[in-house]
């Protein structure tokens, strides 16, 4: 197949700052501040609208998926409901459309998850996902997350992504009525040794917070919501996130019922550590009534 070099799969717009589900900040006064319009930041990525495709994806040179931060862009992802297709936009500008592939799914043994395998037939210009998915009934795919790859051999580019249909305005409306509380954790796919752990608090006025743990580092970071959207503030980083361009950016996808999570990227300056770039799909794990 094309690219044999390439690893198997592991076992924007200015955005409005209106936050959607805060009713009334003030029934937490202490929260007050974080819920100011003001210092609601925007989305580096852009801004995934509520019930449709989004994702995220890191992009560099070459087939290997793999390069170093300082190499590495960000983009927008998005992919067919039958993983025959997908596109990349990058942070800088154009687009990358894969050509059509011929995908095939198949049942893990350890987890809910499917492997899919796309590959597109012959020619210079060649695509390819290796990927983890999760399905509905129909056989549509929810989630996705792992590796892209498109272009020749000589001029290819290639990286990471995650991927889903972010969650409808209905369901983000009844999970804030809801004042659920759930936690979200899962590997992330540059680096698979970081595992992220978000929770989020729904309610009057949802927010979020979270750590980030390797062998080598850690930090932690926090912020709000507008939509499906969620996106750090500054100060709600740990003291060791050193960078001026620090992000974590998240769309919760997925319904009740159904595979939910959330589609991450992060872009961070550790001290000691330098710039990490990530991207990953987190599952949800358990959700709790919080008090009002």
């Amino acid at each position: 197949g094309p690219w044999n070099s390439l690893a198997p799969a592991a076992a924007g717009p200015d955005v409005s700052r209106q936050i959607a589900g805060v009713r009334d900040p003030e029934t937490r006064p202490e929260l007050a501040d974080a819920f100011d319009p003001e210092l609601v930041p925007e989305l580096p990525l852009g801004a995934c609208a509520p019930g449709t495709p989004c994702g995220f994806a890191t992009i560099v040179a070459g087939t290997s998926s793999d390069g170093s931060a300082e190499d590495t862009e960000f983009g927008r992802f998005d992919l067919a409901p039958d993983g025959s297709s997908f596109g990349v936009k990058p942070q800088s500008g154009g687009e990358i459309n894969s050509v059509p592939m011929v995908p095939n799914i198949q049942p893990r043994r350890d987890d809910d998850y499917g492997n899919l395998r796309a590959i597109s037939g012959g020619g210079d210009v060649q695509s390819r996902l290796i990927a983890k998915v999760l399905q509905d009934d129909a056989g549509k795919i929810q989630l996705a997350s792992e590796i892209w790859t498109h272009g020749t051999k000589e001029n290819a580019r290639s990286g990471y992504f995650a991927w889903g249909t972010t969650t409808s305005q209905a369901g983000l409306d009844a999970l804030n009525a809801g004042n659920v509380s759930v936690n979200y954790s899962g590997a992330m796919s540059v680096d698979k040794l970081t595992t992220g752990n978000i929770t989020v608090n729904f309610g009057a006025s949802p927010i979020w917070t979270s750590t980030f743990e390797n062998p080598a580092w850690s930090f932690g970071a926090g912020g709000v919501f507008t939509g499906p959207n969620l996106i750090s503030q500054p100060g709600k980083f740990t003291d060791n996130v050193v960078g001026t361009g620090d992000f974590v950016q998240g769309a919760l996808v997925g319904e009740a019922g159904g595979p939910r999570g959330i589609a991450l990227a992060f872009g961070v300056t550790l001290e000691g550590q330098g710039l990490i770039n990530d991207v990953g799909l987190l599952r949800d794990v358990t959700a709790t009534i919080s008090p009002p």
